[in-house]
C-alpha cells in the first residue's frame, strides 16, 4: 500500500524539515517555549527585546524564534491591547511595558485557542466566527473601521509612508524616530523632517513626495478619544482647569487644529514645538503649571509615556500613565481622587 505526504502551503511560509536518528535533532530541541508554558518568562522577553532594540517593536514579535504562533493580526491584537504602538523600537519599552507585553501575549495566545481551536473536533468553515467581536480583529481591515475599545477612527497613515519611501518597515523605523524629538521640539518643521529623513535614506526628497509624507505622518498623529473628551467636559462642568500638553510638530497641529474644534474646550492648550522644548524637559512643565496658575501638588498629569508621568513626579506633581479609560478610573480611585472628582466613563 502507498502512502504519500502532501505539504500544503499557498503562502509559501513554511517548510519541512525530516530527521533520523535516537535523539531528537537541534533543530527541534531550540524550538522556543510556547507562549502558554511555564518558560515563557518576563525575563526572557525582555532580554530577547534589549537584543533587537532598534527594531519594531512589532517585527519583532512577528519572529518565530521567541514569539512562536504570533502572526500578523495577532500581533497587532496583543500590540493593541497592551497599548504599545506597532513602529515603537524594541528597546523603548519600558519594565512595565513589558511585563504588560508578555502578559498580552499570553492572554492573546489562549483566547484564540480557546475561541478558535477550543469548540470541539470539528472547525467550523470560518475559522474566527467565535473570536470576540471586542477584539480589534473584526474592525482593523474594515473600511471606516474604529476602535472597539475608544470608537476612534482607525488610521492607515503609517503604511502608506512606508509604501512611498520604498523602505521596507525594519527600514523605516529607525529613521522615522531618529530626529521625532527635534521635530517635536521645533528644530526641524515637517518639511525639513521629511528632507532630512529622505537624505538620510539615500531617496531623492521631490517636493511632492515631501509634501506627500508630511500630509500622512499629520494624519497619523490626528486621532481622538471620545472617551476621555467625555471626560474633560465632565471637568470641566465641575469648575476643574483642563490643558494639552503635547510634544508635536508644526505639521501634525495644523492637522489637529483644522480637524477639532474641541480644542478650544480647555483653558490652556501648550504645544512643544512653539517653545523650542518638549517632554520630558522639567522646562515645558513649569511652563504648563504657570499658564494654568495651579501649583505641581494639585494638578494631575496623564501621559501615555512613562518616562513623561516620571519627569512630572519628580516635580510634585501627581501623575499617572494612561493605558485604558478602565485602568485611569483604578489609578485616579487608588489616589483618593474618586470623591473629588467625576469618573471618566
Amino acid at each position: 500500500e502507498r502512502h504519500a505526504l502532501v505539504f500544503n502551503d499557498p503562502r509559501m511560509f513554511g517548510r519541512v524539515d525530516f530527521h533520523t536518528g535516537a535523539e531528537p535533532p537541534e533543530w527541534w530541541t531550540k524550538i522556543a517555549p510556547a507562549i502558554l508554558s511555564r518558560d515563557f518568562t518576563v525575563e526572557g522577553v525582555a532580554e530577547f527585546l534589549a537584543r533587537r532594540r532598534r527594531a519594531p517593536i512589532k517585527a519583532v514579535l512577528l519572529m518565530q524564534e521567541r514569539f512562536p504562533g504570533v502572526g500578523n493580526w495577532m500581533a497587532d491584537e496583543i500590540l493593541w491591547r497592551a497599548a504599545i504602538h506597532p513602529a515603537r523600537p524594541a528597546g523603548s519599552l519600558t519594565p512595565a511595558e513589558v511585563k504588560t507585553l508578555w502578559r498580552e501575549c499570553r492572554a492573546v495566545c489562549r483566547a484564540a485557542l480557546t475561541k478558535i481551536a477550543g469548540h470541539g473536533d470539528k472547525l467550523p468553515p470560518d475559522l474566527n466566527v467565535h473570536i470576540p467581536r471586542t477584539w480589534l480583529f473584526w474592525h482593523r481591515w474594515r473600511k471606516g473601521g474604529r476602535d472597539p475599545r475608544t470608537g476612534t477612527p482607525l488610521q492607515h497613515e503609517h503604511d502608506a509612508m512606508v509604501r512611498l519611501t520604498g523602505l521596507t518597515p525594519q527600514q523605516f523605523e529607525p529613521l522615522y524616530w531618529a530626529d521625532r524629538h527635534a521635530y517635536d521640539e521645533g528644530k526641524l518643521t515637517g518639511i525639513t523632517f521629511w528632507q532630512k529623513f529622505l537624505a538620510d535614506a539615500a531617496i531623492p526628497a521631490t517636493p511632492a513626495l515631501v509634501e506627500q509624507l508630511n500630509a500622512h505622518d499629520a494624519r497619523m498623529w490626528t486621532t481622538e478619544n471620545p472617551r476621555m473628551l467625555a471626560w474633560q467636559l465632565a471637568l470641566a462642568q465641575r469648575g476643574l482647569k483642563t490643558a494639552i500638553l503635547s510634544n508635536m510638530g508644526d505639521a501634525v497641529l495644523a492637522s489637529i487644529e483644522s480637524a477639532f474644534p474641541w480644542l478650544s474646550r480647555f483653558d490652556v492648550l501648550v504645544w512643544s514645538y512653539q517653545l523650542g522644548i518638549a517632554k520630558p524637559d522639567p522646562a515645558i512643565y513649569l511652563h504648563t503649571l504657570e499658564k494654568l496658575g495651579t501649583a505641581p501638588a494639585e494638578t494631575l498629569f496623564i501621559d501615555d509615556k512613562l518616562v513623561n508621568v516620571h519627569a512630572a513626579q519628580a516635580l510634585g506633581i501627581q501623575a499617572i500613565e494612561y493605558t485604558t479609560v478602565e485602568n485611569l478610573r483604578t489609578q485616579l480611585t487608588a489616589l483618593g481622587l474618586a470623591d473629588q472628582i467625576p469618573l471618566p466613563a
